[in-house]
């Protein structure tokens, strides 16, 4: 479906899935008058939002006249509601839909019984709120939504030039400096189309992102030699890799005999390896939080084997200190294995290697860069603690010292912004419980003498 909003134009077109064929779909007509009419015989004002509903259904945002009009299965459009210059319209599969309210810098919410709700936005316009709640944050001119296959819901911020993220209960920056983003949508490949007002489409790929951009932020921050293990998207027959099947590949327990190698098993016969980390684990489409966990307590019970290397560990981003705190506990790892992980918190925002902008990074790349750093400056016996964190422009939580003291004796390691220093790594500490293998200088220490023995 796509929707021309130019002078003399006022229309919805559908394009046939082939894109050989279009037929008009709305508008185009001199009707003004009440609703219903046959979609093709209104006139619409400035449609600039479409989306399609379950059962063949269509909702259209009409800006000009401050509309979300529907066209049923039958073609026959009426008005669903009235709102301040609404843009992008979202159906969900349970029957509800959004609404990018552009005039009030909201987005809206109508259920399935016609009731309207605001679920992001004050009504104020803005760009503050990341890392709270939606309700809370501001939003410029929203235009644009999407789902991605997480639930996470997608924005495009029209004035601001952003695209914000909804998920897990907190608002944040996925992307900032585009011109004017207009309409956002996932393709079959799992990336996020952008297009923007100067007639630009850009591709963000959500699925490698978080894994190029912490190698990125690896070397960056003095980083040594890394290895990569890819994790495939699809079976040798092109056939798509399930989350599952993506899972099993990166715990090295893959049932893909072509891929038995993948993942920890690849890991595993590289003496070289002293770190492990998966700052693409979070980005793999249909991975939720257990599956992740189940990666996650693979990599320390890996590295606790192994007895030669540490697992760093990346929490879910949009999360609270509260809410991290709880995350490492129910990580439900033995002493014997804590002592060979770390986790670090918050994600750091770094400059996009692609498009412009800032992006929200898993810190586990920039944070094996500065261990690596400080084995070479200071030895491996040092703590990599009150190390500054280069390729940073900001973190997605700044911590106070009240919450950061709580997030110690669980072990949690903080990274910390202070004026005059800038970003630092504010810890250095394994999840151990034991006071002989708390610290990581403790642990990392011993791991190098029995390798080199």
């Amino acid at each position: 479906m796509i929707t021309d909003e130019a002078a003399g134009h006022q229309k919805v077109w559908s394009v046939s899935a082939d894109g050989l064929n279009r037929t008009l779909f709305a508008g185009g007509g001199e009707h003004e008058g009440t609703d219903p009419v046959n979609a093709v015989d209104a006139m619409l004002s400035t449609p600039l939002g479409v989306a399609a509903l379950p059962g063949g259904a269509c909702l259209i945002g009409e800006a000009g006249s401050g509309r979300v009009r529907k066209v049923d299965a039958n073609r026959i459009l009426a008005t669903d509601a009235m709102l301040s210059s609404p843009h992008g319209v979202l159906g969900s599969p349970g029957g509800g839909f959004y609404i990018a309210e552009f005039g009030t810098g909201r987005v809206r919410w109508v259920d399935a019984s016609g009731y309207i709700h605001t679920v992001v936005g004050t009504g104020t316009k803005g760009t503050s709120g990341d890392g709270g709640p939606p309700e809370k944050a501001q939003l410029n001119a929203p235009f644009g939504m999407a789902v991605g296959r997480d639930g996470a819901l997608y924005i495009s911020d029209f004035t601001a030039g952003k695209i914000r993220v909804v998920a897990h209960g907190r608002v944040s920056t996925l992307h900032s400096g585009f011109y004017q983003p207009r309409g956002v949508v996932f393709g079959a490949d799992g990336a996020l189309y952008i297009a923007t007002s100067n007639n630009t489409v850009w591709r963000s790929d959500l699925v490698v992102s978080g894994l190029a951009q912490a190698v990125y932020g690896h070397f960056a921050n003095d980083g040594g030699p890394c290895w990569v293990a890819r994790i495939p998207a699809t079976k040798p027959d092109s056939s798509a890799m399930s989350a599952q099947d993506m899972l099993d590949c990166y715990k090295g327990a893959s049932t893909v005999p072509e891929y038995a190698g993948t993942g920890l098993a690849g890991l595993a016969r590289v003496g070289e390896v002293t770190m492990v980390a998966a700052p693409g684990l979070w980005d793999t489409p249909g991975v939720d939080e257990d599956g992740a966990r189940g990666v996650q307590q693979a990599m320390a019970g890996h590295c606790a084997v192994l007895g030669n290397r540490m697992a760093i560990l990346d929490p879910p981003s949009n999360r609270s200190p509260a809410e991290v705190e709880a995350w490492t506990v129910d990580l439900g790892l033995d002493d014997a294995v804590k002592r060979y992980a770390a986790v670090h918190y918050p994600w750091v925002k770094a400059p996009a290697l692609e498009g412009g902008g800032d992006v929200l990074v898993p810190p586990s790349g920039h944070v094996a860069g500065v261990w690596c750093r400080s084995d070479g400056r200071r030895g491996v016996h040092k703590a990599p603690a009150k190390e500054a964190l280069a390729n940073t422009t900001d973190l997605e939580y700044h911590l106070t010292d009240g919450e950061q003291g709580e997030l110690d004796p669980v072990g949690v390691n903080c990274l910390r912004y202070f004026p005059g220093q800038g970003f630092r790594v504010w810890g250095a500490r394994t999840l151990s419980d034991s006071t002989d293998w708390r610290y990581l200088k403790v642990r990392r220490l011993i791991n190098y003498l029995e390798e080199s023995i």
